[in-house]
């Protein structure tokens, strides 16, 4: 595991006490360690300083089984963003038979299920997309690994070069359950009839937006990044320290442009991360059995122990901005101006991937082509056309015939296709990546169509940078409509 790393014990206690009492933590642990420890009381919360590490404990014990005492305290946790630790959370009898060494029933259960698995040669796995790592594989396979690592009790090898490095897998965000489950079955949706939904989220239900797997192999360190969702984070198996910033703080972690793919992570490494001395953030660990709620807006690092940690995660909608604004007072404020500045630059990308009237001419034509299943004309048009036309195209056509005529390219034509994709511009590669995270058959198309390629990953990186130049563009188009009044 790391270490928090030292911090300037200089700045104004009462800042920091401030900034710790915002943590209510349910808690009845002794503190690690007894070196350079000091401790003060204040408000019923306990705030220790040692080696170097704040952490904060509330100094209740709460049993957490039908309490009404923490359903109240986590709502109001809920509704003041605070973040707030569960002690005593014991797992039902299914849970900890489902997620018990060496793993039978899960095995048993979703086996055979395809997941995505991020793969390393590291500890840190990144939130951006570009910097990615995804291997597909039978869970039953990432498994066995597991299991093995975890008779090992270190970071197996792997890999073909002459010096073998240990491998860290991480089977991240994996859905157990999503809302929209009527339309895309979770891989893991055979264990949701075990998992009750613990008691304090019953409240929330309805709000309910996802419930993840997160089951980590030899050790893994997140990016620092905020959610837009309210968090819930339940640790099964092993143990998580997760340091923890209020969203006041977002100013010094450099995070990514609003216009990326991971406008809500920061690009700062660990190592820059432990040299700031002006924050108000802390440190909790949570081990088996215990709850961390994280609310939505406050940035997070999550370091997971090795050899194996197992976690889910509850997501659930937040509350209107606008309470948030009148509850929070300050607090939320940068967080806030960042998902309206993400929604409306959106709305911008939106507006500007739908075809104008200008492309109307050749609507009758496409109509046309589709009955004939003219798929040449089609791709002749795809290859030829500008982009109105394209993103005609795109809009008029079902998904079932775009992907006929994408086949036909890659059959007729691959050279002429592969030089295409190179050359589309940012605002029709949107239109087409939005279309392409639509695609619930499988094997996705995209696969098949990078498959003409001679470099997918210049490609990919290419479209990347399109797409975010056209996101800078339309993020620009926002501010001036706010700041002028042409």
């Amino acid at each position: 595991q790391s270490t928090w790393g030292p911090l300037n014990m200089s700045r104004c206690f009462s800042k920091r006490k401030r900034a710790l009492r915002r943590a209510a933590v349910v808690c009845g642990r002794k503190w690690r360690g007894q070196k350079h420890k000091h401790r003060i009381l204040d408000d019923n919360v306990s705030t220790a300083v040692e080696n170097g590490v704040q952490s904060t404990r509330q100094s209740v014990v709460v049993d957490t089984a039908g309490s009404e005492t923490v359903a109240q305290q986590f709502a109001h946790c809920c509704s003041h963003s605070i973040p707030m630790v569960i002690q005593n959370n014991m797992l039902s009898d299914d849970m900890s038979e489902i997620f018990s060494f060496p793993w039978d029933y899960l095995k048993h259960m979703c086996g055979n299920t395809e997941v995505e698995v991020s793969v390393a040669t590291t500890k840190t796995f990144s939130g951006d997309v570009d910097q990615h790592t995804l291997s597909s594989m039978p869970l039953s396979n990432f498994l066995d690994y597991a299991q093995k690592q975890q008779q090992h009790q270190q970071p197996l090898e792997g890999g073909t070069s002459c010096v073998s490095k240990p491998m860290h897998l991480y089977l991240a965000q994996c859905p157990i359950w999503t809302e929209e489950e009527i339309y895309t079955p979770s891989p893991l949706a055979a264990i949701l009839p075990f998992m009750p939904t613990p008691d304090i989220l019953k409240q929330y239900q309805d709000s309910m937006y996802q419930i993840n797997l997160w089951f980590s192999v030899g050790g893994t360190e997140s990016t620092l990044h905020y959610d837009a969702n309210q968090n819930l984070l339940h640790v099964i198996t092993g143990s998580k320290r997760v340091r923890l910033y209020p969203p006041a703080d977002g100013r010094l972690f450099r995070p990514n442009s609003i216009v990326g793919l991971s406008p809500n992570h920061s690009p700062m490494k660990m190592e820059e991360l432990l040299l700031l001395t002006n924050h108000n953030g802390f440190e909790v660990e949570i081990y088996a059995g215990e709850m961390l709620f994280i609310p939505e807006g406050w940035w997070h690092q999550v370091t997971s122990a090795g050899p194996v940690t197992i976690a889910v995660n509850y997501w659930w909608r937040g509350i209107d901005l606008k309470i948030l604004v009148q509850q929070c007072d300050s607090k939320l404020d940068l967080y806030i101006a960042r998902r309206v500045l993400q929604r409306l630059t959106e709305e911008e990308k939106q507006r500007r991937v739908e075809p104008t009237s200008e492309s109307l001419s050749v609507t009758n034509d496409l109509n046309d082509w589709m009955q004939k299943g003219d798929f040449e004309s089609l791709f002749k048009l795809f290859l030829t056309g500008d982009d109105e036309n394209i993103l005609m195209l795109l809009k008029v056509l079902s998904w079932e015939n775009i992907r006929s005529v994408l086949s036909f390219a890659i059959q007729s034509n691959p050279n002429h296709l592969a030089s295409r994709l190179s050359s589309l511009s940012g605002r029709v590669v949107e239109r087409l990546t939005r279309l392409f995270e639509e695609d619930l058959i499988h094997p996705p198309i995209y696969e098949t169509l990078f498959s003409v390629l001679d470099d997918r990953a210049a490609l990919v990186k290419s479209w990347l940078a399109k797409q975010k130049k056209f996101g800078e563009e339309c993020f620009q188009t926002v501010i001036r409509s706010i700041t002028t009044s042409d």
